[in-house]
Parts: C-alpha cells; structure tokens; sequence
C-alpha cells in the first residue's frame, strides 16, 4: 500500500489500534469492534494519514463517500461534490493540507477534500477512457497519479487545479500501476506488460522507463516502496522465480532470489524500522520476510497460522516493529520483531473478521482496513507499547 504501497482491495471495516501505554503481554492486547457512523452499505477502501491527525478513508459502498475517523473513533463520511457515479480509489494527503483521491467512476476524476469536508472533483485535463489509479504526493508539492486507462499515461495536478497528463516515455503496452515518490525527487513507477518496467518521471514531466536486468523477472511487480538506502526496491513473481528487485535513482536493477523459500510469493514490501526491507510472502510456505540493503534475505513463519493464506499487508508500526495482517478465523493481527519474533492477536475479532490494509497513523495509532462479512464495524486494539 507505498505508502506506499497501496493495493486496490475493497474492504468493509475501518479499525483503529491504539499505541500509547507501555509494553504489555501478547495476552493484555484486546480488540473491541464498533459501528456507529459507518452506514449498512458502507465498503471502505484506502486509508490516508490526514494533515488534521484524523485518518481518512474512501469509501465505494452503495452510497459512495469519503470517510474520516478521529483518534476517538468518531467517524463521518461526506458524499457532497462527488458525481452521482462516482467510484472513490486511493487517498493521500496533499501538501496543501487537503486530502486528494482519485474517482474511477462513471466520470473519472481527481477530487480534493478538504478537512472540513468540502469536496471538489478536477475532470479538465483527463482525457476520455480515462482511469486514474494509485496517488502520491511528491516533493514538488503536486499530486502525481497514475493512469490505466485507454491511453496510459502518468499524471500531474497542480496546486492551481491543473491536470497535465504525460505519454511520452511510457513504452507501449505497458500501464503504470504503483506511484511512489523516490528518493531522488522524482516520482517512480512499476509498470504491467508483458515484461517488469520500472520508470521515473521528473518533476516537468519526462519520462524514462529501465528494463535491463528485469527481462526474467515477469510481468509486473507486485508492491514497490522507497528503501532507506537510497533505492527502489520492489516485489514479485518472476519467469523464473519469485524475487526481491533492488533499482537505483539510475536505473540499475539487481535481482536476488537466495533465502526465498520454494514456492514463494513475495507481494507487499515496507521499509522496516531496522533500516532494512520487510516483505510478505503468501506463497506455499507463508512467512514474512526481511532483506537487507545488500540483497541478504531471511524469512520468518514461526508463529503464523499454518494451511492457510500467507500474510498480506504490512507496514512499520512507532513502536519499532512490523505489524501485519494474515488469513485465518478469524483473520489475526500480527506483528514481528526486527529479530522475527512473530506474535498474533485475535481477541475481540468478530469470527467474520478479516482485516487486510494497513496504515500506520500520523497520530502515533496503528489503523487497519477488515473485509469481514458484516461491513459496519471499526476496531480499536490497545495495549501496543512503543520501543
């Protein structure tokens, strides 16, 4: 989920974990479910860390919305300024204090909420067919967006509302999927076709795409994220075997595949607390896994649930370790230790849920997404000790 890191899962419950107290036994950790503000239809998606300290959500349910939760679990959801059409994507917060998300509805656009509520969608500038997808915010103070649809392209909206889109570059047959703002001041991309495409674009709009090295990797990399050593680092299923991708600002790519389990399936990858990258892996053996700026990967099951799915989202929580989510009855919340100690949690979980995305809040709060079957609960999990 770039921030990475964002996948595109339609989920029905927003939950909040709160971490504040001092370090308590995995048996103190309790997670009670609430509803109040979420209506019957709601399906909320993507999480955002707003500028106001709330956590910010879109919402594709019948009646579609954008959502906000406060630290208190107080939650109120605005449909004013979207089209009557609209399907709400991804959500980040813009240098400008709003929050901007994309719409992939019946009219695609790029809207803007502000933290009063007040929502305004941008459409001038995107062309027909149109489908506006992962969002970032980048140095430059703009939004950069990426854009599957008819023709793809790689756009850009303004801080005066202006939407440029750019093709130049892209090569064909290849959609931009994940946008991420690199460590070098440009925004980069993954992109699908029929082999791995990794691009860059600048702040004025030119493109380059690299391809040497990734011609075995596969299709199309799964999670990409801004590594703490300067790099891009990405995920996926090669041609010949599942591997961890290592691209430079300049475009030089190094695969690694040793300490991969047999059967794995690398999917989403964060920058860990340790300075190293932390991947899941729900492939036949599922574990999470950590690889170093140098290529050197370990990875951990211990303490999963076993015959199930693999784990899916991760992210760094502030108490210094990892938390994710993995499948199961009712589906846990995990977290590992830089040293991979695994430890799950469950308690208060209704047995339909299944929390999937992750955000780690600007409030110091781990918020997490739950696709269980009753689609009108948020969850506050206590007891989370900072390290």
């Amino acid at each position: 989920m770039g921030p990475g890191r964002r996948l595109m899962i339609t989920l029905c419950l927003l939950t909040v974990a709160a971490m504040s107290a001092a370090p308590s036994p995995a048996g103190a950790t309790a997670i009670t479910e609430f509803s109040s503000g979420l209506s019957a239809v709601s399906s909320p998606g993507l999480l955002a860390s707003g500028p106001d300290g709330n956590v910010w959500f879109t919402d594709d349910g019948n009646k579609t919305a954008i959502g906000r939760i406060t630290p208190t679990g107080v939650i109120t959801e605005f449909a004013t300024g979207l089209d009557q059409h609209s399907i709400p994507g991804d959500i980040v917060a813009g240098s400008d204090g709003n929050l901007w998300f994309t719409d992939d509805g019946v009219t695609p656009a790029i809207g803007r909420i502000t933290p009063a509520g007040v929502i305004t969608e941008y459409t001038t500038g995107l062309p027909g067919g149109s489908f506006p997808g992962s969002l970032v915010a980048s140095p430059d103070g703009n939004i950069w967006f990426a854009d599957d649809g008819t023709v793809p392209a790689i756009g850009r909206i303004t801080s005066a509302r202006v939407i440029t889109e750019f093709t130049a570059g892209l090569a064909a047959g290849v959609a931009p999927v994940e946008l991420v703002a690199g460590p070098d001041g440009n925004v980069w991309f993954n992109g699908s076709g029929s082999t791995l495409m990794v691009g860059r674009i600048s702040p004025a709009g030119v493109i380059a795409e690299f391809a040497t090295g990734l011609a075995d990797y596969g299709p199309g990399a799964s999670s990409m994220v801004a590594g703490p050593d300067g790099n891009l680092w990405l995920t996926g299923d090669g041609t010949t075997g599942p591997a961890i991708v290592r691209v430079t600002p300049a475009g030089a790519a190094t695969v690694y595949r040793s300490g991969l389990s047999n059967g794995s399936d690398p999917a989403e990858i964060v920058a860990g607390p340790d300075g190293d990258l932390w991947f899941t892996d729900d492939g036949t053996t599922a574990a999470l896994g950590r690889v170093t700026p140098a290529g050197a990967i370990t990875e951990f099951s211990a303490g999963l649930n076993s015959g199930v799915l693999g784990p899916t989202s991760i992210v760094a929580g502030a108490d210094d370790n990892l938390w994710f989510t993995q499948d199961g009855s009712p589906t846990p919340l995990g977290r590992v230790t830089p040293a991979g100690v695994i430890t799950l949690f469950s308690s208060g979980l209704s047995s339909s849920s299944t929390p999937e995305t992750l955000l780690a809040g600007s409030d110091g709060n781990l918020w997490f997404g739950d696709n269980g079957r009753s689609c009108r609960f948020r969850g506050w999990v206590t007891g989370f000790g900072r390290g």
